[in-house]
């Protein structure tokens, strides 16, 4: 049995027809989990993702923000002083996307 893994799909070829061993059924199984996690939480690095918004300028946009983070499965640290929003349980692209769709421009810090 081979077991492919890459990001969000897998490949399985097997010697033959059934599982028959509860090892081959475990790596299998795992395999699966593995695939179908959605990519959350910290950046590679381990550290929430920042981003500097600077159109980011009273309590309004720091609410407006957090909000559409948290409807999105997120959290925002939001620094309003110094134009900072920490993101964590987003990947990226997604976090980018919540915070425009707010109405503001960010920019990875």
């Amino acid at each position: 049995m081979t077991i492919k893994i890459a990001p969000r799909k897998f490949s399985l070829t097997m010697v033959s027809p059934e599982i028959r061993r509860e090892k081959e059924l475990h790596f299998v199984m795992l395999a699966v989990t593995i695939c179908a996690s959605p990519v959350k939480g910290p950046d590679r690095k381990g550290r929430p993702m920042k981003f500097i918004v600077n159109d980011m300028t009273c309590g309004h946009c720091r609410a407006a923000i957090s909000e559409a983070v948290s409807e999105a499965g997120g959290t925002a640290t939001i620094d309003l002083s110094r134009h900072e929003v920490a993101i964590e349980g987003l990947d990226q692209a997604k976090a980018e996307e919540v915070i425009r769709s707010a109405g503001y421009s960010p920019v990875p810090a």
